[in-house]
């Protein structure tokens, strides 16, 4: 095959795969920006209202919460992350095969086209920190939540011990 059918295939593929990583990414972002708001919207929910937890009601709470962290992590992010750093691995070999890191291959320059630190794009040791940001997003709204819910425990048990207090003042 002649070398510029090569480097035509190579370009498409390379295109394919920059056009996967956005809708990827995008995917991504939009997701987590909706359950991030929708576990603030929760938290200010419960942070305004009047209602007020059992300890029971609470451990039930924290529970469905870290269930439904983890099926979002483990069934959707995970599958989504794992297609992510495949599609960025490919990426990255084909840049490879394409000169891409190569110094003087595009010019006279002693520096490559693309940084050194991006052929690594794609694995554990990569620079992106695209996806930790999000986890740890995700975990403040979740941590929000939490505590939101967790004040309202507390709230309860002050409102008690004043209706206590309140009794035993009336009663005397």
């Amino acid at each position: 095959m002649r070398p510029q059918y090569k480097t035509d295939i190579l370009l498409n593929a390379l295109s394919e795969r920059y056009k996967s990583i956005h809708l990827i990414r995008e995917r991504i972002q939009t997701v987590s920006i909706w359950i991030l708001g929708l576990l603030i919207a929760g938290a200010a929910w419960v942070y305004q209202s009047n209602i007020y937890f059992t300890q029971i009601e609470l451990l039930g709470i924290l529970i469905t919460i870290i269930f439904i962290w983890f099926c979002v992590y483990k069934f959707y992010l995970s599958d989504l992350v794992k297609g992510f750093n495949g599609q960025r691995k490919i990426a990255a070999k084909i840049e490879k095969n394409l000169g891409f890191y190569s110094k003087r291959y595009f010019s006279e320059e002693e520096e490559s086209l693309y940084s050194e630190e991006w052929k690594n794009s794609g694995k554990e040791k990569s620079e992106g920190r695209f996806v930790r940001n999000t986890y740890f997003l995700l975990a403040i709204g979740f941590i929000l939540l939490i505590i939101s819910i967790s004040t309202h425990l507390n709230s309860q048990k002050i409102a008690k011990t004043k209706n206590i207090n309140e009794r035993l003042v009336v009663t005397t």
